[in-house]
């Protein structure tokens, strides 16, 4: 009987062995499974159940197994390690930072600890503490190029780019071929305004990783690249790179998101001769609201079209869109996201009906304002208005947002504080409205005080939440002066104009001109020579000044 079991068990190890290798994970993990309920103290089964479940995206289950490993193991530090990444890739950070705390003690000298734990720390965004493991790691092994790609990444998200970009110059110094710290270099040269260098440099390690099956690092470039074509005009190759966004490869901090699954295909464009068509929201409200101008490319396409979209949307898009059916987006909270709803043919991200679209620049000409908004409540916002402002007055209505929600060292530079705006304060015949949401009346008081001006604003209007009404809104102004943040892009969908502040040198959403093409009313300016967004406010307030009624 021993001999059979040994037997038996030594044909499906070959077995699970040899389908791991071709890349046959589930039937590798289904002979590893048989091979753990005849021995679950079987090492190779429960690391391997582990690593199959983490490439799954299983990874509550991959978890399990290497806490039995670790049980069997526990002075073992790869599985240690292993568990740290499990518990990072399920937003554990706590308890992976508590870990390898734990791990570091007991091994002081591995290096790779430390790695781990800045990893921890960067998806915590507490870049500082990640760069001090990072030279943590270059003390303890300085010839080691993947400490120096570690302080690279801090010393880029804390907004100080010359310094990761000598970082990654000696992580290439030390491993010409290393693949992110290229790609990082050659992103920190996008960002410094030298796009086509970039793209030279992507395009020469995208080769060299296709050289090498590196699936991993190929949808990543393919992904980084693909922005970088868009910022050129390259359209049709920016969109059909983007696509690598959603590889399972990449992660969803760093591809497209959410990374859903369905049982139905992918939409590319053909008739629907009847069929139902669902597109889903994708990446946050202004990108949601930017990707949406090619809604109106489906009325009339032959088909049922329903959208997922941001909850926040749904009653302001159905009243736009009333041919389409609108719901929340729906899908089980899993790895790999499963569909919810099955009541449809094909599907699509909304961002993805731009390389159906938008292929040429000059496919923007149709590119409209497309949010109708509700009459009556537009009608309450210029009753109130007009009880402040009297229409006798003639005043120029402006909305005003000076900063996002989100804060973080790399993004402040294209974000000001409200008292920057004094200039534009002191431009005669406006009148200014609010529309940054979060907590932000402090800020309007004190500045109220400090220039002796009044800023409209409604304490019962939630310009966070409630969408509906703050569209209504918008539509009874004049014109929006904001920075980049979902503000430009909903003023854009309702058809105000805007003077937009973009951070940095040109985004991609420019696609390779000075404009914008997804909202033609807005006005763009686009700091240089090392401008930031507070040195753009008098230049509008100049402009406001110059074209005035």
């Amino acid at each position: 009987m021993s001999t059979r079991k040994h037997s038996s068990t030594d044909g499906r190890l070959t077995q699970a062995r040899q389908a791991k290798a071709r890349g046959d994970f589930l039937f590798s993990r289904t002979m590893y499974e048989k091979i753990y309920k005849k021995d679950n103290k079987n090492v190779e089964a429960l690391s391997s159940l582990a690593y199959l479940n983490m490439d799954l995206s299983n990874l509550g289950e991959a978890y399990g197994y290497a806490a039995e490993l670790a049980r069997l193991m526990p002075e073992d530090l790869n599985v240690g390690m292993m568990m740290s990444v499990i518990l990072m890739r399920l937003g554990k950070l706590t308890e992976a930072r508590a870990l390898l705390t734990q791990m570091r003690a007991a091994f002081p000298d591995r290096a790779e600890i430390l790695h781990n734990l800045h990893s921890v720390e960067t998806q915590a965004k507490r870049h500082q503490e990640a760069a001090q493991f990072a030279m943590a790691a270059i003390e303890k092994c300085p010839t080691d190029p993947n400490g120096y790609n570690n302080l690279g990444a801090s010393m880029s998200a804390l907004g100080l780019n010359q310094q990761a970009k000598a970082a990654f110059e000696v992580v290439i110094a030390l491993q010409p071929g290393h693949g992110t710290a290229n790609a990082n270099l050659a992103l920190i040269l996008a960002g410094e305004g030298k796009i086509n260098e970039a793209i030279e440099l992507l395009e020469k390690i995208l080769r060299v990783a296709e050289a090498k099956h590196d699936e991993g690092n190929i949808q990543a470039l393919r992904h980084n690249l693909g922005f970088q074509y868009l910022k050129v005009g390259r359209l049709a190759e920016g969109w059909s790179h983007l696509e690598s966004g959603f590889s399972s490869h990449i992660d969803q901090n760093r591809g497209r998101r959410p990374q859903r699954s369905f049982q139905k295909p992918r939409w590319n464009g053909q008739p629907l001769n009847g069929k139902t068509l669902m597109v889903w929201r994708e990446q946050g409200l202004g990108d949601e609201l930017m990707f949406s101008t090619c809604l109106k490319e489906l009325v009339g396409i032959g088909g049922r079209v329903i959208v997922e979209c941001e909850t926040r949307l749904i009653k302001s898009l159905a009243r736009s869109f009333p041919e389409f059916h609108f719901r929340d987006v729906a899908y089980y909270n899993k790895p790999g996201l499963p569909a919810y709803h099955h009541d449809y043919d094909y599907q699509i991200p909304v961002g993805s009906l731009c390389g159906i679209f938008r292929q040429k620049i000059e496919d923007f000409d149709r590119s409209v304002p497309y949010i109708v908004v509700d009459p009556e409540r537009a009608q309450v916002y210029r009753d109130r208005i007009a009880e402040v402002v009297p229409s006798g007055e003639k005043k120029r209505l402006v909305g005003i947002c000076w900063r996002s929600g989100v804060i973080e060292p790399t993004r402040n530079s294209g974000y000001t504080t409200l008292d920057a705006w004094e200039d534009i304060f002191a431009v005669p015949g406006i009148q200014l409205v609010n529309l940054q949401y979060g907590k932000c009346e402090d800020e309007i008081l004190a500045v109220e005080e400090k220039f002796n001006i009044k800023i409209l604003r409604w304490a019962d209007l939630n310009l966070q939440n409630d969408l509906d009404n703050v569209f209504a809104l918008m539509s009874c102004l004049d014109e929006v002066v904001t920075v980049a943040t979902a503000v430009n892009t909903m003023a854009g969908a309702v058809g105000v104009p805007v003077r937009a502040i973009f951070a940095g040198n040109q985004g991609w959403p420019h696609l390779g001109t000075k404009r914008y093409p997804f909202f033609p009313l807005t006005k763009c300016y686009l700091p240089e020579n090392g401008q930031v967004a507070v040195d753009l406010l008098p230049i509008i307030a100049g402009d406001l000044r110059a074209e005035a009624p």
